[in-house]
């Protein structure tokens, strides 16, 4: 089991934004967990964030998936995220409310198809390891 995120950026100026800023921390606490996710097995979430540009922006509103490559045990989610968030304060909250809702959907998606997935273990990996000090906890 491993959760990967990232995301995909129109405009270089968002580089530098709440929102990267907030992807970045999140990313770096949960790669400190990289052994309890590969000791919990099963699937890999990789979700992608996608966030509008000046000239681009996501043709949907929401969360989807992308693909799930059942030779890499990998499900490909995509979340748009609204231009609000991007400097926001609250970009950090949304992401892990973002990572929530992907692992909810997933564990819908794996049930459907008897996939084992511990639905309860990712949940608790993000909440315990994505909200740093300063931010607001989403409970």
């Amino acid at each position: 089991m491993s959760l990967h995120i990232g995301m995909t950026c129109p405009d270089k100026a968002l580089d530098d934004s709440a929102f990267s800023s907030g992807l970045t921390g999140i990313a770096a606490r949960l790669a400190t967990q990289r052994a309890a996710q590969l000791a919990a097995g099963g699937p890999d979430i990789d979700l992608r964030f996608l966030l509008p540009g000046k000239h681009e922006t996501p043709a949907f509103e929401g969360m989807r998936f992308t693909a799930w490559r059942e030779d890499e045990a990998v499900l490909y989610v995509e979340s748009a995220v609204p231009a609000s968030l991007i400097h926001s304060v609250h970009a950090e909250q949304y992401i892990v409310a973002a990572l929530q809702d992907a692992i909810d959907n997933a564990a819908g998606f794996f049930a459907e198809t008897g996939i084992a997935f511990n639905q309860a273990v990712w949940l608790q990996l993000v909440e315990t390891h994505s909200l740093s000090a300063e931010s607001p906890c989403l409970h």
